[in-house]
């Protein structure tokens, strides 16, 4: 019987031992939608010594909330475990929550603070979950219908039906205080915004009545809805008063900043301009104080007294690509000054001296066909320096005598996680991207585009075309008119082909009509005029594809340009067509360049740019993609410009053969800080990353990305990844 005892007490004893091992339980907690994350941080409690910072992430699927402990030991950061240490913490939430938001102040010196509450909604619903963010708390303590709360009993204001479509809080500024609640319902009349002040946050589960009110003096468009809000800080100098932003989209869509009114005061409404655009996000960030180095007239350095970016003066905007006409305009990031109402400035220019100043408009933060799918911007955070960033950051130390690339800490760190699968970081103080290809060569000049030049004959062999076609970097000796280089910041890369009598477009494989005319297109393409002309060539083909190629070619005599609103030019041949390729055989034709400009310009985005022959200049101008260092106002510049120098085109001996080509490749020396996600063991999901939030654990920066694609979230180290690679190192998963 001892020895039975003793046996229990062993095993009993190993259970205990298996319980405190926090290895056996690293498990993965079944997150199913992780549609947001929320992060809230407070100072550390009595008997500890680190602050308390936990991620909330949504498990849509499962209609629950999962926490997640950001401790300072890596190896301790996990899934909370429930009061049964072999489960998850799960907090039960209103059904299908797909967005989060917690309580948020600013104290005086203009830090952003959370307070530990965290709320949840879902699409298309009336209801808000309250949650206790409180470690010794976490669960669902209120869940509010803004149909209910809103209804006041003799209250001439109609309550409201919709859904909920936004919200925001504010956090107390003591502990014990009551949060404010803002959020936005859609109605059949329009957008209404309302405000709750909830009770302390150990009585919201007592069950004490809560209601909601309509903003005062806040009327938006009726053709409108709210699709985002942020709690902003109050206004420097001024008696504090509550004060957020709004986003609206629809006809009338716009940003308001409003400076709520408190005991019957007005409210004050400041229409803010995203350069035209609407916004899909807000955000902001607390106050920043940073140095520059200053070129002093005598060669001599030094620093500046500390710049300041106060807390809220500055307004992020996610812009809306669907209510714009021009899409690459009204994608990514763009930032209003508080004070202007209007776009802010980017510290791209430079003055005599050659120190940065902002004296034009940011260009929206965008990186290629990606569109963002969340917004982060937050204060002093350390990033990893990129290789190819440009030197023409100045580091803090006036002892220093040489440029040098930017230190790992940035003022304000932007994040913007992209539909391409890729994450963008930028500089969120100078406004401007962190660009990772600023490289030039010995032989190049600084901060300014360049190309090169290949030839590939007949057999495919590549061989120097600089000899031929000239990039016009400089003025030309014989024309007495300035030409600008090729233009740092519109120049992008690209592969552009000139063609010897290549094909023109739409008439690789025409059909012969059954009169035996040949009808092609007059205008092709559209703003390109009249493709074809006398002196072209057509030659006839046995099939649309895969077929013989006539060998005898026929010139095009004249062409007849359509009559009538016909859109088909009919070509006249100079002769009669070759007797060994019949039209019963040769029932398809092609067109190729010929005459005084055989060459054919296309590039990898498009079949057909122009035709040039020796010794034209073809230019290509564009707008800017971005402001480079040193911008003067430029509405545009010169994207491409080159000279044919090579006279003997057509000469039968010594001339080009019909396919052969020049390859001008030009390089932007541009590529945004752009990061993507390895696709190797646990990472292989991580493809679409959704929201994301930045936080400091111990002496490391981090940010945490929501995935829908992984049903999970990712940890990023920020000094541990590299730009413009997929990245494994740095990254950790929680599922």
């Amino acid at each position: 019987m001892k020895r039975l005892i003793v046996s229990l007490m062993v095993v009993a004893g190993a259970l205990s031992s298996a319980c405190t091992e926090e290895s056996q339980f690293e498990q993965r907690a079944g997150l199913a939608g992780t549609y947001d994350v929320a992060l809230v941080t407070y100072p550390p409690q009595q008997g500890e010594e680190e602050p308390t910072r936990l991620l909330f992430v949504t498990s849509t699927d499962n209609n629950e909330l999962r926490v997640i402990s950001l401790t300072e030991e890596v190896a301790e950061r996990r899934f909370l475990r429930a009061p049964n240490p072999l489960q998850p913490l799960s907090i039960p939430v209103l059904p299908r929550p797909q967005a989060l938001t917690q309580d948020v102040r600013y104290d005086a010196n203009g830090a952003e603070q959370s307070g530990r509450l965290v709320f949840a909604r879902s699409s298309g619903t009336t209801l808000i979950s309250v949650v206790d963010a409180d470690r010794e708390a976490l669960k669902e303590v209120r869940r509010l219908d803004t149909r209910e709360i809103t209804r006041v009993e003799g209250s001439p204001v109609a309550p409201a039906a919709g859904p909920v479509t936004a919200f925001a809080a504010r956090a107390p500024e003591q502990e014990g205080g009551g949060t404010t609640l803002y959020f936005a319902t859609q109605e059949i009349t329009g957008a209404r915004l309302w405000s709750a002040q909830l009770p302390a946050r150990n009585e919201l589960g007592s069950g004490a009545a809560i209601t909601a009110a309509p903003l005062p003096g806040v009327e938006l468009p009726a053709n409108v809805a709210v699709n985002s809000l942020v709690v902003l800080p109050d206004t420097v100098g001024v008696s504090p008063r509550a004060v957020i932003a709004v986003a609206t989209r629809g006809a009338a869509g716009t940003v308001y900043r409003m400076e709520l009114g408190t005991e019957g005061g007005s409210t004050v409404i400041q229409e803010l301009d995203f350069g035209g655009a609407q916004v899909l996000q807000l955000a902001t960030h607390g106050r920043v104080q940073y140095s520059e180095v200053r070129q002093l007239a005598d060669g001599s350095r030094t620093t500046e007294p500390p710049l300041v970016v106060e807390a809220g003066s500055r307004i992020f905007g996610v812009l809306d690509p669907s209510n714009c006409g021009v899409l690459l305009q009204c994608t990514g990031v763009l930032a209003v000054d508080v004070t202007s109402g209007q776009v802010a400035k980017e510290f791209s220019s430079w003055d005599e001296l050659g120190n940065p100043v902002r004296l034009y408009d940011m260009l929206p933060i965008s990186a290629g066909t990606g569109l963002p799918t969340g917004l982060s911007v937050v204060a002093d955070r350390n990033l990893q320096v990129a290789a190819g960033e440009p030197l023409d950051r100045l580091d803090p130390d006036p002892t220093v005598t040489a440029r040098r690339q930017r230190g790992l800490t940035l003022p304000v760190l932007g994040i913007v996680p992209l539909s391409n699968g890729t994450i963008l970081f930028f500089d969120a103080v100078r406004l401007t991207h962190l660009n990772t290809d600023a490289i030039w060569s010995e032989t190049q000049k600084q901060n300014i585009a360049t190309a090169s030049i290949t030839f590939i004959n007949a057999l495919g062999t590549s061989t120097d075309g600089s000899v031929d076609i000239r990039i016009e970097q400089h003025a030309l000796k014989e024309d007495p008119a300035p030409q600008e280089d090729l233009t740092f910041g519109v120049t992008r890369d690209q592969t552009y082909l000139l063609t010897y009598q290549g094909i023109l477009p739409e008439m690789s494989a025409v059909a012969i009509r059954a009169n035996d005319s040949f009808q092609v297109p007059f205008v092709p393409r559209v703003g390109k005029g009249q493709v074809v002309f006398p002196g072209d060539l057509i030659i006839l083909l046995t099939a649309r594809t895969g077929g013989q190629t006539c060998a005898t070619a026929v010139p095009v005599l004249s062409v007849q340009a359509p009559t009538g609103g016909g859109t088909l030019a009919t070509l006249i041949p100079s002769g009669a067509l070759p007797a060994d390729c019949p039209t019963s055989q040769y029932s398809f034709f092609q067109v190729r360049a010929a005459g005084p400009k055989p060459l054919v310009l296309s590039s990898a985005s498009e079949d057909y740019i122009a035709r040039v022959g020796s010794g034209d200049t073809y230019e290509i101008r564009g707008p800017y993609f971005f402001h480079p260092p040193g911008y003067q106002g430029q509405t545009d510049g010169v994207a491409l410009r080159f000279r044919v120098t090579r006279s003997n085109l057509d000469d039968p001996n010594g001339g080009l053969l019909r396919g052969e080509r020049y390859v001008i490749a030009t390089d932007a020396h541009f590529f945004p800080y752009l990061v993507s996600v390895s696709q190797v063991q646990d990472l292989t999901n991580f493809r679409l990353p959704g929201p994301v939030v930045q936080t400091t654990v111990g002496n490391k920066d981090y940010a945490y990305f929501a995935y829908p694609s992984a049903n999970g979230v990712l940890e990023v180290d920020l000094t541990a990844i590299t730009a413009g690679v997929a990245n494994s190192n740095g990254l950790v998963t929680y599922l």
